[in-house]
């Protein structure tokens, strides 16, 4: 059948419209950068991507560590259960801090604090031991010159007789007043000075007596070989006038 050629050019105008709209439809469902594309890209991108670290207080930009495995707290060492002393084990001082080294030492000051304690205002002028070393006797001299004994026990702290005040005479009471007037040691002083005469030393006896117009406190003294030693001090001085050892009992 023949075709009018008039007419075939108008029939493609009216189709060429349809088909460009369906072809720009096609280029906008398959081209890259779509919203489709890019929400597949971004839950893609979401589940692959690793964890930012995170960083410090807002504007430093520092790392912050992350944290790690729960350790251990560091504690001091725990302090020795075994106390030490401040002194060295063993040594010992008299109540007035004045050592003690020798045997009995502790017990013959004790002995003159517990006598100078019952006899008020007194000055111990002498004292020895008694019954073996199961005893003290002990003289006190007051201020009028009088003297009182009396006994106590061989660790010091009872007086088992007395005091009781001895007969003399006015020229005793005189003699006491003078070596008590003339004694700047007492006789715990004369006990430390002793000691360092005669170290570890034991007093036996001290008294407080006259020697050729010197007034000075003479003691008996045992070493730790138990040999006796007579001392004498300067009661005013504290100068040993004499040491020597004794050659019988």
């Amino acid at each position: 059948m023949t075709t009018s050629s008039s007419a075939r050019p108008g029939r493609w105008r009216s189709v060429l419209p349809l088909t460009a709209a369906a072809l720009l439809g096609l280029v906008g469902c398959t081209a890259p950068g779509t919203d489709g594309d890019a929400a597949a890209s971004a839950s893609s991108g979401s589940s692959t991507s690793p964890m930012a670290e995170p960083t410090g207080s807002a504007g430093t930009g520092s790392p912050i560590a992350l944290p790690t495995a729960s350790r251990t707290p560091t504690t001091s060492p725990a302090p020795s259960a075994t106390a030490t002393s401040s002194g060295t084990a063993g040594s010992s001082t008299s109540g007035g801090g004045i050592a003690a080294p020798g045997s009995g030492a502790e017990d013959l000051i004790q002995a003159g604090r517990t006598a100078l304690a019952a006899v008020s205002g007194g000055t111990l002028t002498s004292i020895e031991s008694e019954a073996g070393g199961a005893a003290w006797e002990v003289d006190i001299i007051t201020q009028d010159g009088s003297e009182q004994e009396m006994e106590l026990s061989a660790d010091g702290t009872e007086i088992t007789t007395g005091p009781t005040l001895t007969d003399q005479d006015v020229e005793d009471r005189d003699k006491n007043r003078a070596r008590l007037q003339s004694a700047e040691l007492d006789y715990e002083d004369a006990v430390d000075k002793i000691l360092t005469v005669i170290p570890e030393g034991r007093i036996t006896e001290l008294e407080l007596d006259s020697k050729q117009g010197t007034t000075v406190w003479e003691a008996d003294v045992l070493d730790p070989a138990d040999v006796k030693y007579s001392v004498q001090l300067d009661a005013a001085t504290g100068t040993v006038v004499e040491n020597q050892a004794d050659s019988d009992d």
